[in-house]
């Protein structure tokens, strides 16, 4: 059973980057994966503090449907997004070099590659646009009761 998934697991590493074990430039460097975001730790956490927009985006969206402008609050496709004064060597440009603790308190940076977790990189939800209404198979009522269940529930799975 762990077995498929970790092989998945394994597969999205080398393919995005090494955004769950990796050291610091390979976690800066990791492009996102829905899949490997899902792993990191308070992703779930992530989801649940705005359940509503969540839920409605990732319900409501599908190519070619009518979007507020301006609503994909993150296009990039890196996983990590930290402010733009994070020095290159430390995002991953110097190839061959290892960062380390001492890296990041020389460029004062807040976080190393231990901390760096969902709450640095925006989930799949807020990387796409927004709805301006739902599906028109889902009507008001039954979409409040999916926000009721993963009020109640939470966002960790079966």
């Amino acid at each position: 059973v762990g077995r498929g998934k970790c092989g998945v697991l394994t597969s999205l590493r080398k393919k995005y980057g090494d955004s769950l074990h990796g050291d610091l430039r390979e976690k800066l460097g990791a492009r996102f994966n829905y899949m490997l975001h899902h792993n990191l730790p308070h992703a779930a956490d992530e989801y649940y503090k705005d359940r509503k927009e969540a839920l409605f985006r990732i319900y409501a969206y599908h190519p070619g449907v009518e979007c507020v402008p301006g609503t994909a609050d993150d296009m990039d496709d890196k996983m990590f997004l930290l402010d733009p004064a994070v020095p290159s060597a430390l995002q991953g440009s110097e190839e061959g070099t290892k960062s380390s603790e001492r890296d990041c308190k020389a460029v004062s940076l807040p976080i190393c590659g231990n901390d760096l977790d969902a709450r640095h990189a925006p989930g799949l939800w807020k990387r796409i646009p927004q709805p301006c209404s739902l599906p028109d198979w889902m009507t008001e009522k039954d979409f409040d009761f999916y926000v009721s269940e993963y009020t109640r529930n939470g966002f960790h799975g079966g």
